[in-house]
């Protein structure tokens, strides 16, 4: 995160009607700036404030969230998280290419023929080097006021932090490919549509052993405690709507077939890698 958003945050932590009315603190301790904030209304004008300020700077720029349940301190695509980090990054990126290669001969679906497949399985349980992030700001708070526990997503208890992060996909060096599926894929995959769901990496796929991370370009990030006022409600709220099933999401059917779990698994065994290092269907 540059110093330039960091001090966005800052200034709004710090207007006076706001502050008095609503927990809001700039907090910049733990080395990872972050906004502490009460109150949904005050997140959607933040929302506005950071998007403004990298659109001012960046005006080509696209602005995304993501939610989730902790704080890592990272911000890894999850081919590249831990264990999976003690595997040269070349190999992993060769079998992701090897897996979605693989795959598009092995599945008659045109729709796993559309560019960037990796970014598709991503949101299925593939461990790709891209990142899910969302394009709706409802979604995101869902995230980080949910955990996956056993199989099932289970709301978060009163007091307990979420998180989400503003990513630009412009950073001071270098920048994002991102891809909407709502404009990019097939309607079959209903998933992605439902949770309006977009993934990003690297342009170029210009990864290194030293450049593993999305950390710059974070913009912004915001730690809220989890409660009533943060819970979304009703069928467009639950897990049902978000994650459908297999006889509502074709695509989840065809990736749920033996087939598709015994080639990725024959790809993680051909490169030598531990077993679920690539994920799982």
């Amino acid at each position: 995160m540059t110093k330039m958003y960091s001090e966005v945050m800052r200034r709004f932590a710090e207007r006076k009607f706001l502050s008095k009315r609503h927990h809001l603190t700039y907090c910049c301790h733990t080395g990872w700036p972050y906004l502490e904030l009460d109150s949904p209304l005050i997140l959607a004008r933040f929302n506005a404030a950071i998007r403004q300020a990298v659109l001012h700077n960046r005006p080509s720029a696209r602005v995304y969230v993501r939610g989730q349940d902790r704080h890592f301190g990272s911000m890894r695509p999850s081919i590249f998280r831990p264990p999976n980090d003690s595997y040269p990054t070349k190999c992993l990126l060769e079998a992701e290419r090897d897996f979605a290669a693989t795959l598009i001969k092995q599945e008659a679906a045109k729709r796993f023929r559309r560019p960037n497949l990796p970014a598709l399985l991503q949101h299925y349980g593939v461990h790709t080097s891209w990142l899910d992030v969302v394009d709706n700001l409802y979604v995101a708070v869902w995230f980080a006021t949910h955990s996956r526990q056993r199989d099932a997503w289970i709301s978060k208890r009163s007091g307990d932090c979420g998180w989400l992060y503003f990513i630009s996909t412009e950073g001071p060096t270098s920048c994002l490919t991102d891809v909407d599926f709502r404009d990019k894929h097939h309607h079959l995959s209903t998933r992605p549509h439902s949770q309006h769901g977009v993934s990003v990496t690297r342009c170029g796929n210009h990864w290194s052993n030293t450049a593993l991370d999305f950390e710059e370009f974070v913009v912004a990030t915001v730690r809220l405690r989890c409660g009533p006022e943060w819970r979304l409600r009703g069928f467009m709220a639950s897990e049902q709507f978000l994650f459908p099933n297999a006889s509502e999401d074709n695509t989840l059917k065809l990736l749920r077939k033996p087939r598709a779990s015994k080639l990725l698994r024959k790809i993680e065994k051909t490169h030598g890698f531990s077993v679920r290092t690539l994920g799982n269907l």
